[in-house]
């Protein structure tokens, strides 16, 4: 709250504590403190909920460079594995046309049996490390969509807030009275005619409906 409305709502409450008497005084005086710490609650809430949505929205972003190199490590794999298959194919044709000949290449095909088994057991890890790799892939992808749907819902909570404060306050003139979203705040804006009279520290009764209805919005 601003200092120059602060000293209002005092002169305003001293006045009206002079022309009422003092259980209305003391109803009116505690029906405002219940409706400040309300506000309190609601603007403590909203300061929670934005410091949620940014540590959300670094956690996305990190998500988000990870999930990216993931996807890099995997098309690597993927022109290994192709390159390896290659290989393999080409090692086998080989493989079995050393099999057609004499026996003196019996060594040379033994050599080469041992480097396709080898080559086998390396595509087949290569395998293993690219399902790892597209599993943990598929759940830092189900992560990232779940901290989007969550701040989706809080920018949502936040924007449902504004509708209520403006629909409460929907009878007044936009020159008199504004509600924006700043920083994911709710801020509410009254103009000094809307609020009091000419020249005067009494709240007019136009500038009174206006509270009023503000409160019953920030109570709900």
């Amino acid at each position: 709250m601003k200092p120059t409305l602060v000293a209002s709502t005092i002169l305003i409450v001293t006045f009206l504590s002079s022309c009422v008497s003092q259980k209305k005084f003391d109803e009116l005086l505690a029906e405002r403190v219940g409706l400040e710490a309300d506000n309190a609650e609601l603007l403590d809430q909203l300061t929670a909920a934005n410091g949620r949505i940014s540590e959300f929205e670094k956690e996305v972003e990190s998500l988000n460079t990870e999930t990216k190199d993931q996807r890099e490590k995997i098309v690597k794999l993927e022109a290994e594995l192709q390159e390896l298959q290659e290989e393999h194919s080409k090692l086998e044709t080989y493989y079995n046309n050393l099999l057609t000949n004499s026996g003196k290449l019996n060594r040379d095909i033994a050599e080469q049996q041992e480097r396709l088994l080898a080559l086998q057991a390396n595509l087949d890890t290569k395998k293993q490390e690219n399902e790892i790799l597209l599993a943990d892939l598929e759940a830092r992808e189900k992560k990232v969509k779940e901290l989007e749907t969550a701040i989706e819902e809080k920018d949502k909570a936040v924007k449902d807030l504004m509708a209520k404060v403006k629909q409460a306050l929907l009878n007044f003139s936009g020159n008199d009275l504004s509600v924006e979203i700043r920083n994911g705040k709710v801020y509410v804006s009254m103009a000094s005619q809307l609020l009091f009279k000419t020249a005067s520290y009494n709240v007019g009764p136009k500038g009174e409906s206006a509270l009023i209805q503000l409160a019953e919005a920030l109570k709900t």
